[in-house]
Order: structure tokens, then sequence, then C-alpha cells
């Protein structure tokens, strides 16, 4: 029997008085090719693409950060219908939230769990898109918004890039669990 491995796995076999090719797919892979059954193509198993294994669902920090917002791969996201004034310092804002962040607030959680995600687009007076403010939560709950990751881009400013930005958890510090904007999104 020789193994063929063309986008997913086939097995080609040769019976006498069977079918002479018998295709069969391998359970244990998507076809992506490293082996991990995410489909990612990555290798870590966690179906993110970003190969670090912390199944977010987006990367941090900005030199991987920037170019996923830009490819506005959170587009797809439960998000508010419109850009709108910002209750904060982020001027004209919509905001965009992952589904981990979104079913936690559904079910009034006061603790978002790991992977609970928004991002933030800036915007300015005539309305075209000038930064992001993203936040990731990347660990257990700290009550100083430590085990959150803070992320502002303004221009091509970075204004905060890590866990703990203290700008970013001292606005937050009155939000449900850090998250700010109002919910459900309008």
């Amino acid at each position: 029997m020789k193994i063929l491995q063309i986008g997913f796995s086939l097995a080609l076999t040769t019976v006498v008085g069977a079918a002479p090719l018998a295709l069969t797919a391998c359970p244990s892979d998507t076809g992506d090719g490293d082996g991990d059954g995410d489909g990612d193509g990555d290798g870590d198993g966690d179906g993110d693409g970003d190969g670090d294994g912390d199944n977010f669902d987006l990367p941090t920090g900005d030199a991987e950060l920037a170019p996923w917002l830009e490819a506005e791969n959170y587009s797809t996201w439960p998000s508010e219908s419109g850009i709108h004034a910002s209750s904060g310092p982020h001027g004209r804002v919509m905001t965009f939230i992952n589904n981990t962040l979104d079913a936690a607030l559904t079910d009034n959680s006061s603790d978002h769990p790991v992977g609970s995600a928004a991002v933030k687009e800036l915007f300015n007076s005539n309305d075209e898109r000038v930064g992001w403010a993203v936040m990731l939560k990347t660990e257990d709950n700290d009550a100083a918004g430590d085990d959150w990751y803070w992320y502002l881009k303004n221009g091509t400013s970075v204004n905060a890039d890590g866990n703990g930005a203290s700008g970013c958890t001292g606005c937050h510090s009155a939000g449900n669990d850090f998250f700010t904007t109002p919910y459900p999104l309008q």
C-alpha cells in the first residue's frame, strides 16, 4: 500500500478482484499539512493560525497585530451598528467583540474568560479610520487589569502594546471586567 497526500490524506490500495482505487480521508488531520488536525496550517493545534498555541482570536504585539488589524480579520465579529462618538477618550469609534466576550456578556459574566477580545476602530471627524484600540484577556482575573493585553495605535503612533497598560486600565477599571462599551452593542 502507498500513501499519497494531496490536500488531504489519500490511501491508494490495489486489491485483486476489488475496486482498483479506494480513497479515504485520514481522520487525524484536516489536510492543512501540519498534522495537528486544526485546519490552520501552523502546527500548534489551537486553530488560530498564528503558531503560538495560545488559542486567541488575534495575535499580540505590534509586529503581528498591526497587519492583522489592517486586514480587518475582526470584521466578522459581532459589532456596533455604526461609527459614533466614544464615551471615553477615543473620539469617534466602532467596537467589535469576539464570540468569547459576546457569550460572557450575554451571560452577565463579571469575570470574562481568557480569550475574550474587543477591537475598537478609531475614526477622525471625517469618519476615516485612523487607528485601533484592542483589549484581549490573556490570563485569569486580576483586579489591576494586568490580565488584559492592551493595544492602542493612532496613526503611526503605538501608545500601548502590552499587558496592564496603566493608561488603559485606569479608564477601563470602571467597566465590567475592564470592558466599558455598553452591551448589548448598539
